[in-house]
């Protein structure tokens, strides 16, 4: 087992995968063989040498500020197919807390426009979801400042794609023949308003998950209600990568951090 695991080190594995593939090893062998390797010395002082190594730290120190991707969304005007896919997709991950995964699995039969708010419903696989677990329909509420209402550009996206769509998903390509985006697709619509907005670009799509419940954990929302939207099990993985303490104080909702200073 030891060769097998050095030999992922030598191929420049992390400490995540390479801890992943030991507990894996091991789970077979007590099955298989009874035999309980995770306690084993050499074994445990190896991956030790390997966290020393290439310890598992959190990608990044620190997070950007909402409110300068918000400033880019609401100054744009006469938005082509592209800017409109990409400001709605924005809008989404920055007040779900999402996922690209969790925005590219939407079909049109998972959404509901109705009175002032837009309503999706997750069904299908996450990433997060797990037996008798799963992510809670996405609640968004219209606000003032339609330059950044979900529910106004959503309204908007759907119109401008009507016509356009030969499939069951929300999100579609912004040119022909206009069939489903991937992730990839996605992911590539948020670095560009990330870029558009001046993000430095050190940053990823996925720092949108971290940029909004930082921002929301600022404004006093709780952690119950964070770990809840995102759709974390527990507060554990909040306070590991943000190393911030918890705080109980209101009953504030992410969307309404996110956005309170544009109103």
């Amino acid at each position: 087992m030891l060769i097998y695991l050095n030999q992922l080190f030598e191929r420049g594995l992390q400490y995540r995968s390479i801890n992943v593939a030991r507990s894996g090893l091991s789970t077979f062998l007590k099955i298989c063989s009874n035999i309980e390797i995770n306690t084993h010395e050499e074994v445990t002082r190896f991956m030790k040498g390997v966290f020393q190594s290439r310890p598992a730290l959190p990608r990044y120190s620190k997070t950007w500020d909402v409110k300068i991707v918000l400033n880019y969304l609401e100054a744009l005007q006469n938005t082509s197919l592209f800017q409109i896919s990409c400001k709605i997709a924005m809008l989404f991950l920055l007040l779900s807390a999402q996922r690209c995964q969790t925005l590219h699995l939407i079909e049109m039969a998972d959404v509901e426009i109705e009175e002032n708010q837009l309503r999706i419903f997750p069904n299908h696989l996450l990433k997060q979801s797990k037996p008798g677990k799963h992510l809670d329909v996405m609640v968004f509420k219209s606000i003032k400042n339609e330059k950044l209402c979900i529910v106004k550009t959503m309204l908007e996206y759907l119109e401008r794609t009507e016509h356009l769509r030969n499939g069951t998903k929300l999100f579609i390509s912004t040119i022909k023949p206009h069939n489903s985006v991937s992730k990839d697709t996605i992911a590539r619509w948020i670095k560009y308003v990330m870029e558009k907005a001046g993000i430095g670009k050190g940053f990823k799509p996925h720092s949108t998950r971290a940029a909004s419940t930082s921002k929301a954990k600022q404004s006093g929302v709780t952690i119950q209600t964070i770990i809840k939207t995102a759709g974390w099990a527990n507060a554990k993985v909040f306070t590991k990568h943000y190393n911030m303490p918890i705080v109980q104080t209101d009953t504030k909702t992410v969307q309404e951090a996110v956005l309170e200073e544009t109103e």
